[in-house]
């Protein structure tokens, strides 16, 4: 979507920034809030730096719009969490996110059939277990 900074409103209280946009052949006038930068909003429309509390299409067929915002001033555990950081290699780092990215059984019902193309971040080689050496990580003589 294109971001018009320079119309803005309110939106309970919130200021708010325009942007148009297209989606599925539909012309999206969207209101985000950069206050909240969360880039979520109703439906499939996201992805903007702050959260969309309005939004309508230019035919006027479809229209979303906040009716109330609640903070959760209430907080169970909020002890930051401990730095566990470590250093790892770039090749430690792309398997582990190669893991991440096809491990999406994991978050499925049981039962659930998911057929998918596994993409991997590292070479063919790591499909055939050859040993991965990236050019950087060899001494240089």
């Amino acid at each position: 979507m294109a971001v018009n900074k320079r119309t803005k409103k309110t939106i309970n209280n919130i200021q708010v920034n325009k942007a148009i946009g297209t989606y599925r052949g539909n012309t999206w006038n969207v209101w985000y809030a950069p206050p909240i930068p969360y880039s979520f909003g109703p439906w499939k429309l996201n992805g903007l730096p702050g959260i969309i509390l309005e939004a309508k299409d230019i035919a006027g067929n479809i229209s979303f719009k906040a009716e109330k915002i609640e903070y959760n001033t209430s907080c169970e555990d909020c002890t930051p969490l401990k730095n566990n950081a470590q250093t790892i290699s770039l090749k430690e780092y792309l398997i582990l996110q190669d893991n991440f990215n096809n491990d999406i059984e994991a978050d499925l019902p049981r039962g659930t059939t998911v057929t998918y193309e596994k993409k991997s971040f590292l070479t063919k080689e790591l499909k055939f277990e050859f040993p991965i050496k990236f050019l950087w990580e060899t001494d240089i003589k």
